[in-house]
C-alpha cells in the first residue's frame, strides 16, 4: 500500500509499531504487522513482527526477526499466510516461516544475495501451489 499526504503517528498506536510496513490477517482474523523496517522512522532498526487482535488492537506476540551477520539492508519486507496455514515472512536476505500462534520461528533460509548483502533485500514472494515460495529481490546497487 502507499500513503499519501500526512501519515499516522505510529507512536499513537496500542503498541509499538514504529516503521509499519505491511498487515496480513489470518481466517480467523487474527492480525499480523510486518514493522521496524522503513528507514529513518523512529525505533525502526530491525524488522519485527507483532501479531495482534484487530477488535481491541492489543499485541498478543512480538518478535525481533533474526538478523544475518555483516551488514544488511534493512529495507521493506512482505509477510504472508498461505492456504495451508503457514505464515511466511521475507525481509533483508532471509525468509522464515513463523508460528502464527507463538511467534515461534520455525524455519529460517538465508538467500541468495547477487548485489552483497549490503545491497540485496527481499521484499515480496508467491506461494507455488507444491509449498515452495516464490520470492523477490530487490537491489539498490
Amino acid at each position: 500500500f502507499a500513503v499519501s499526504g500526512d501519515t499516522p503517528d505510529a507512536t499513537a498506536a496500542p503498541f509499538p509499531m514504529s516503521g509499519l510496513w505491511s498487515v496480513a490477517f489470518d481466517s480467523s482474523g487474527m492480525g499480523y504487522a510486518l514493522h521496524g523496517v522503513i528507514a529513518g522512522a523512529p525505533g525502526a532498526d530491525r524488522p519485527r513482527i507483532s501479531a495482534f487482535d484487530p477488535l481491541t488492537l492489543s499485541e498478543k506476540w512480538r518478535i525481533d526477526l533474526p538478523l544475518p551477520e555483516g551488514a544488511l539492508w534493512n529495507y521493506p519486507g512482505g509477510i504472508g499466510l498461505l492456504a495451508n496455514g503457514a505464515f511466511c515472512a521475507a525481509y533483508a536476505t532471509r525468509l522464515v516461516r513463523i508460528a502464527p500462534r507463538t511467534g515461534e520461528i520455525l524455519a529460517l533460509a538465508d538467500v541468495p544475495a547477487p548485489a552483497g548483502q549490503a545491497h540485496t533485500a527481499y521484499n515480496g514472494f508467491i506461494a507455488l501451489p507444491d509449498g515452495r515460495l516464490l520470492a523477490k529481490s530487490h537491489h539498490r546497487k
